[in-house]
């Protein structure tokens, strides 16, 4: 159960919601608490980070 959890906080911030909408959401009292606990950086935001960086060097 609490697997899921991360798996929410990681979608939110996905999804685009801020850091602190999903300390919120989890109800943490520190936002680091969920930045380096929760949050998993995906394999999909893994590559939107890829395509940003090669944006940017070529523009």
């Amino acid at each position: 159960m609490h697997g899921f959890r991360h798996t929410h906080a990681s979608l939110c911030f996905e999804a685009g919601l801020t850091m602190q909408d999903v300390k919120e959401r989890l109800g943490h009292s520190s936002i680091s608490t969920t930045m380096d606990i929760y949050i998993h950086v995906t394999n999909d935001r893994k590559e939107e980070s890829v395509q940003q960086l090669a944006k940017f060097i070529r523009a």
